[in-house]
């Protein structure tokens, strides 16, 4: 199994993730980015890492984000904020 399908696999088993297999995620995803402008998904990504929600790395051309704190996103989700 390949890495990225190793994660999807792993939030598809969590709670964050409502696709019942990966390869329904995969094509969410896939179509999900088709649909999002890049200054968009950068602005976004901006103000998630302002309210600190994410964290930004930048290598080279590239900028990885992560979550800063999943228990934030967790409670928000419990609460139905997300």
């Amino acid at each position: 199994m390949k890495k990225v399908d190793q994660i999807l696999q792993r939030l598809v088993e969590s709670d964050i993730c409502q696709a019942e297999n990966v390869e329904e995620y995969k094509e969410e995803l896939m179509q999900l980015a088709g649909e999002v402008a890049q200054p968009n998904l950068s602005h976004h990504l901006r103000i998630l890492e302002n309210e600190g929600l994410v964290n930004r790395t930048k290598k080279g051309k590239w900028v990885y984000c992560s979550l800063a704190n999943r228990k934030i996103v967790e409670n928000m989700i419990k609460n139905k904020i997300l």
